[in-house]
């Protein structure tokens, strides 16, 4: 991925996405032989759904949302970590955590902007330190 980023490609090519793909494939076939679906105890009957663990629930949502998880190799402007993403949120939450919450929206939104003054933005939206 480095050196296509580097070539200045916005995607890996298509023979490279498809290898990804089917290793990833794999690996979620080794986990469905791993974590297979719960059934209802014998004799046992109750109402609804029965209870899958978190590792089934986790590979659920690797198996059905498999175009987002891999976007970050058809599209580079998504990184494929989200460290990013919980960074910026981090001190919004530490703030809440302390004081139990904003007086009013006015105080929320000025906090933000503060916290958000340097932050580069992916949405050509320009910070305001680049005003």
């Amino acid at each position: 991925m480095t050196e296509a980023i580097a070539a200045g490609r916005d995607a890996l090519d298509t023979v490279q996405q498809a290898t990804f793909i089917q290793e990833y494939r794999t690996i979620l076939q080794r986990g469905l032989a791993d974590n297979p679906l719960r059934t209802a105890a014998d004799g046992v009957k109750r109402r609804g759904r029965v209870k899958q663990t978190k590792t089934r629930n986790l590979w659920d949502r690797l198996d059905q949302h498999q175009d987002a998880v891999l976007r970050f190799m058809t599209d580079f402007r998504v990184p494929y970590t989200n460290s990013q993403a919980e960074q910026d949120v981090r001190m919004m939450k530490v703030h809440q955590k302390i004081s139990g919450a904003f007086w009013s929206m006015t105080g929320a939104e000025v906090f933000a902007r503060i916290r958000g003054a340097g932050r580069p933005s992916l949405f050509g939206v320009e910070s305001a330190t680049s005003v």
